[in-house]
């Protein structure tokens, strides 16, 4: 009788990652982790599963987001949920063991890990299972803080192979947009609408955004000045200064503030930057950023064609001063970054940034039959030798009826592996010999095993 079985397809807006797709997120993650150790940064691993009351608290996540959100009831009918971002565990982690931790602030941490979010339409570089690579600066309001972050986000862009003319990082500031707004309307819950609104520029039209606005409050003077921020293109911070900043900064503390702060960050950046890497830096009014708990400095990078973004956002951040307060921790002011990694490799490909010397398959496979246990002993004695030299090397695993059979499969393996080399075990073994084959070539010649290692230098 022959048993039926089934394939299954993987649930939609998830993927398998393969063996090449992964060495290229750890080349992404490798890379940025060398940037952010010399800054001081140490790993944190927070739990994937947190209750759902951590994950809903009001004043982090928009109603939108909310949707979202996995969640679920476990066997003991708690409502419990996969985390979105790292941010909101890890503020719930500070705020619960505030204590210990508020002496050694400021707090440096790095994370590498995957995220999960209900995605209603998941599609290439936007998953419902992705990873991020994201930092964390807990426990300053400095703006040398907000300027740390950001230089970390240049030097790791700069550490993937991304230049100045393909990308750039948009910044902003959440207060100047809050502060507009609050000089004519009271209600916050309305101000988060509009200001969610604006963080649509890329999805609506300036005239639909507008009209929405009317739809929650209609004030014409408002409305002009909304329209001005959206029509105003991404530029150098001075020249919006001049153009836009200036007319509206003392509008009241809000604003006054924001645009200081502003003038602080943009002086730490231009110390601590160098010109090319300040070339990558342009100020964009209408970058608000999704989550509700963002609270000052706000900055985003996207792929930048013809004076405008384009696509998705790399990679996101911002200061968060009053998130970790929702869990415990007083008075926290906090900042950090998160780059999409999924997007990251996408972006990488789209703008043609070939990773150099990225190893995905082995240097060499040995042939042997296993069968002769004298011959099997030199295999493992010659990948030894390999391997201490740094060289990846695999060795024959199956027995074959024939050594003709075993040659023709095993050059199989290592042609559909593109296994660059093949070393054979033959008779010549006794004399200390072994075939060296280049399967690129498609030549071989025999060697003494002593002279094994010189062929991979």
């Amino acid at each position: 009788m022959v048993r039926e079985s089934k394939k299954y397809e993987e649930l939609r807006g998830f993927r398998t990652l393969f063996p090449d797709d992964l060495l290229i997120y750890k080349f992404i993650s490798d890379s940025i982790e060398d940037v952010v150790k010399k800054w001081g940064y140490l790993p944190i691993e927070p739990p994937s599963l947190e209750y759902g009351e951590v994950l809903t608290a009001k004043g982090g996540l928009s109603p939108e987001q909310a949707k979202e959100l996995f969640i679920f009831k476990d066997h003991d009918d708690r409502w419990i949920g996969l985390r979105f971002d790292l941010t909101t565990p890890i503020a719930r982690i500070v705020g619960y063991n505030y204590e210990s931790f508020v002496t050694k602030m400021p707090l440096r941490w790095y994370y590498f890990s995957k995220m999960w979010r209900y995605e209603n339409d998941p599609k290439k570089g936007r998953y419902r299972e992705f990873w991020q690579f994201g930092i964390e600066l807990i426990g300053s309001s400095s703006h040398l803080a907000d300027a740390e972050t950001i230089s970390i986000a240049i030097k790791s862009l700069l550490s993937l192979g991304f230049k100045p003319e393909q990308i750039k990082i948009f910044i902003s500031h959440r207060e100047i947009l809050w502060g507009i707004i609050s000089n004519f309307i009271e209600d916050q819950e309305k101000i988060l609408e509009i200001i969610r609104l604006i963080d649509k520029k890329d999805k609506m039209t300036m005239e639909e955004i507008i009209s929405k606005i009317k739809e929650i409050d209609e004030n014409e003077e408002l409305e002009k000045i909304l329209s001005e921020i959206l029509s105003l293109e991404p530029m150098e911070f001075q020249k919006l200064y001049d153009n836009f900043l200036v007319k509206i900064k003392d509008l009241n503390d809000k604003t006054k503030k924001a645009v200081e702060n502003l003038n602080d960050l943009f002086n730490d950046l231009n110390i601590i930057l160098n010109e090319y890497e300040m070339s990558f830096v342009l100020f964009d009014m209408s970058i608000a950023r999704g989550f509700d708990y963002y609270t000052g400095i706000i900055y985003e990078v996207y792929i930048y064609k013809n004076n405008k973004r384009d696509g998705g956002s790399i990679l996101g951040g911002g200061r968060y001063d009053r998130l970790i307060d929702l869990y415990g921790g007083l008075n926290t002011p906090s900042i950090g970054f998160a780059l999409g990694v999924d997007r990251c490799v996408e972006s990488m490909k789209e703008l043609g940034i070939k990773i150099e010397n990225l190893k995905n398959r082995p240097d060499a496979h040995i042939i042997v039959d296993i069968s002769i246990n004298e011959y099997l002993k030199s295999a493992f004695k010659i990948s030894e030798i390999l391997r201490n030299e740094g060289i990846v090397c695999t060795i024959t695993l199956n027995k074959y009826s024939s050594w003709r059979k075993m040659l023709k499969s095993e050059l199989e393996y290592a042609d559909a592996n593109k296994i660059p080399y093949t070393i054979i075990i033959d008779d010549s073994i006794k004399q200390g010999k072994v075939i060296y084959k280049d399967m690129n070539k498609r030549s071989q010649e025999t060697i003494f095993i002593e002279n094994i290692k010189n062929i991979f230098n």
